[in-house]
Parts: C-alpha cells; structure tokens; sequence
C-alpha cells in the first residue's frame, strides 16, 4: 500500500483568485520520495479540493526538510494527484553536539529528545536547534559542576596544616 498523506495534515494557508495554497506537516517517517509520488496526495483530491496550478508547501513534523510543490495534474479514477518540486528540497544542516549528547525525534507532544550516555534527559523541544541550545546549556553546566567537584575533592583530601603558636603574652606581676 503506498505512503500518502494525513488528512489532517494538510490545511489550506490561503485561498486566492486563481490558486490555492495549502500547508503540509508530513510525517518523520515519510521520505522525499513518498511525498512526490502521484499517490501521496491523491487521496486528499476530493475533500481538500485540490487543483491544478495549487501550491502545497512542504515540511517535515520535525522541520528538518521543507520546500514547495505544484499540482500539474489529476486523476481522480486513479487517486492520484501529479506534483512538481518549486526548487530545491532543504535539508537540515547538523550542528555540533559536545560528545556523549545526543538529539532525537520523539515524536507526538513529545517532539525532539535530549539524550545523554543512551539516557533521555528532557523531551518537548519543537526543533532540533531548540534542542541543542539546551545540550550546550547543559553540558556546560555539568563542566563547571565538574570543576567544582574536583576543587572540593582536591581541598578535602588535603592534609591540614598545622595552626601557626601564637606567642604567650608576658604577664608582668
């Protein structure tokens, strides 16, 4: 069974005099390639009303990808709605992440995760740049909370010195 959009993910942004223009949140899951085969968005044909010369923006429920398609023609025995790519597909770009930190795509409410040694440290984060702000708060945290720890253990493990004599006060009688 072929990959097709979400009814509920595709809304319409503006509606003109000559063309309509619709927003898609697709899928994590879905590749580049599910979203421009002819069956992806034919099913939505009849109830969103999809023309020919209508714009459909594109982009990931992650927001690592985004672009713009045109709808050239339709079939509706078939199911299916032919689009063309407007320009380039944009891909996220990585970022350096400290080692041991890790960004990944949770999904639902939940969205981006951080992670830390395989262990998920928060959730919610709606981009993986919000995501990493948060990683390099963090991580710079726990490196000072790491240099703090080493100061305390190196003072602690320090042999005390001994108290200086004060010298006796000569009590004249």
């Amino acid at each position: 069974m072929a990959v097709t959009c979400p009814p509920k993910n595709l809304n319409i942004e503006y509606t003109g005099k000559s063309r309509t223009k619709y927003l898609a949140r697709i899928p994590v899951e879905h590749s580049i390639d599910d979203v421009l085969s002819p069956d992806y968005f034919g099913p939505l044909q009849a109830n969103k009303q999809l023309m020919i010369g209508d714009l459909i923006e594109i982009e990931w429920q992650d927001f690592s990808r985004f672009g713009e398609l045109q709808i050239l023609a339709q079939s509706p025995s078939t199911n299916q709605v032919v689009t063309r790519l407007r320009g380039e597909i944009s891909d996220y770009s990585e970022v350096d992440i400290p080692d041991g930190w890790e960004v990944r795509w949770v999904g639902g409410d939940a969205h981006y995760g951080i992670v830390f040694d395989e262990a998920t440290k928060e959730t919610g984060f709606m981009t993986q740049e919000a995501a990493v702000v948060r990683i390099n708060a963090l991580d710079i945290t726990a490196k000072q909370a790491q240099a703090t720890r080493r100061t305390v253990d190196s003072v602690s493990k320090a042999k005390p010195k001994p108290a200086a004599a004060k010298a006796k006060a000569k009590v004249d009688a």
